[in-house]
């Protein structure tokens, strides 16, 4: 979703840096890879957290019904997670820097500089 709303927000941005030269993957290190770092960071300050929580609502579940609920957390299941988040993360991408060539191909560089 913050890389649609960064897309929309900043053809502008895209249409300029094309016109000064910059190809679509340098367009796109500069105003979409910044956020890798910060899916990351936010994987890993919320991992904890996450877990915690998911072991305090199945033993409230378990309590509730009286049924005993193991919890259990694999190291392996975490690591595919953060790696199918990562692919996820990929796919996004690419399906960006070809809104980008779109764009740069198809809209003119006065239907966003104009100022009224």
């Amino acid at each position: 979703m913050a890389l649609l709303l960064n897309f929309q927000d900043n053809i502008k941005d895209m249409l300029i840096l094309h016109l000064m030269g910059y190809e679509p993957k340098a367009i796109k290190k500069l105003l979409i890879n910044v956020y890798r770092p910060i899916l990351v960071v936010s994987f890993l300050l919320t991992l904890i957290p996450s877990i915690i929580i998911a072991q305090w609502v199945q033993k409230s579940l378990s309590i509730q019904t009286g049924d005993y609920m193991p919890f259990q957390t694999n190291t392996l299941f975490i690591f595919i997670i953060f790696i199918l988040l990562n692919v996820l993360y990929s796919l996004v991408q690419i399906t960006f820097i070809r809104r980008i060539k779109n764009v740069i191909n198809k809209e003119s560089i006065t239907d966003y500089t104009n100022v009224s």
